[in-house]
Parts: structure tokens; sequence; C-alpha cells
């Protein structure tokens, strides 16, 4: 996932999730924009606590090892399977069973 710090804005409560250096070898008139999305309050508490703990030198939001995550899916999915869980498509029912029970606020 190739966002950055940069394109997070905890003022404007958005998160821009274009790059900035966009190419297409059909040229400009072919290059897909991406969306600029705002944050929830969930989203932001989280991000702003990634940021304040975040290593300096490292651009990356999603990062493993000090690299970008090329995959967050193939990420989840083998911590799954060393979780024991089989297979990575698990993760989506046992979210959703403990969503289920979890209890709900007036914010939700």
């Amino acid at each position: 996932m190739e966002l950055t710090w940069d394109r997070v804005d905890f003022r404007q409560g958005t998160i821009d999730f274009n790059r900035s250096e966009k190419q297409s070898i059909l040229g400009t008139s072919h290059i897909k924009g991406r969306a600029m999305v705002d944050m929830n309050e969930t989203i932001d508490e989280a991000l702003a606590e990634a940021y304040e703990y975040r290593d300096r030198d490292r651009p990356y939001v999603i990062e493993w090892k000090g690299k970008m995550v090329q995959d967050p899916k193939n990420a989840i999915g083998a911590t799954f399977r060393r979780a024991g869980i089989v297979g990575e498509y698990m993760g989506r029912p046992r979210a959703a069973a403990h969503a289920s029970v979890a209890p709900l606020g007036p914010e939700n």
C-alpha cells in the first residue's frame, strides 16, 4: 500500500490516496485518479496514535521492517496461517462474528 504520512491531513480530516508520481505509458489522459476520503473518528484516532509512534525516517503508513507493504491481504493471510487459522478468508467471518456481539454505543 503506497499511502505515505504526507497524504494524511489531520487538520482537514482527510486521506489523499492520489500518488504524486502518476505515470502512464498511454499518456496523462489515461491516469486513474484515486480518492480523497474523509476520516471518521475511529480512523483519525488510530492514525494519530500510529503517527505518534512512527519512525520519522519511514514515510509509509503501512509498513513491515521499514518497507512498504505491497499487498496487505498477503500479510494478513500469512498472519492467519501462522496463528493456525485456515486460509486468509477466515478473518472476515471471524471479525463479523465478533462485531455482531460487540456492544454498540450511541456513536455507532
